[in-house]
């Protein structure tokens, strides 16, 4: 008699909890996880609930239909061998298919490099990203660059009106400052 008050107090928790999660829950995933799980053990408190019922005379128990069915599947399983084979290939192919359902779906993402959201020119990437440290000292370089590409134009002038004097047979002026002094 007390396993078949545990059997139904198994049975109610499964229902109770089943409905419970349904209304409670607001995540799907974990409400379905949970409604099947509940549901699960309030079919497992059923079934315990109807095997475990006591027998009364003249009256067939479920027990006994299990009893015969297992002999049955046993004579039949020792006359033909080849069912277990097809069996259990029929079984492994059915929970395949269906537990694929369950897997979470994901995808490889590479974590170790950036995601890209708009591709930038070189200037603008280094304006927006680089140390600015770095860019002042880039800035400072530059403008001695500027200045030294100046001053090589006028010493290039120089020597080109130096060559040209030469060439008219004029003598240079530094020479001439050379000589003077």
């Amino acid at each position: 008699m007390l396993t078949l008050i545990l059997n139904i107090v198994l049975l109610v928790i499964g229902a109770g909890g089943s409905i419970v999660s349904s209304l409670a829950l607001n995540n799907p995933r974990a409400r379905r996880w949970f409604i099947i799980g509940f549901g699960l053990m309030g079919a497992l408190g059923l079934v315990l609930t109807i095997i475990t019922y006591e027998n009364t005379p003249d009256v067939p128990h479920i027990g006994e239909a299990l009893a015969d069915l297992k002999q049955f599947i046993s004579s039949f399983g020792h006359t033909h061998l080849w069912i277990w084979t097809f069996l259990c290939l029929v079984v492994g192919l059915a929970t395949g298919a269906y537990i694929v359902r369950f897997l979470p779906k994901r995808e490889y993402k590479d974590k170790t490099a950036p995601s890209v959201k708009e591709w930038l020119d070189p200037l603008a990437a280094i304006e927006t990203y680089a140390d600015p440290q770095l860019r002042a000292q880039r800035d400072s370089d530059r403008k001695k660059s500027e200045s030294l590409k100046v001053q090589i134009d006028l010493l290039n002038q120089k020597f080109n009106d130096e060559v040209q004097q030469l060439h008219s047979g004029q003598p240079p002026t530094t020479i001439q400052n050379w000589s003077q002094s």
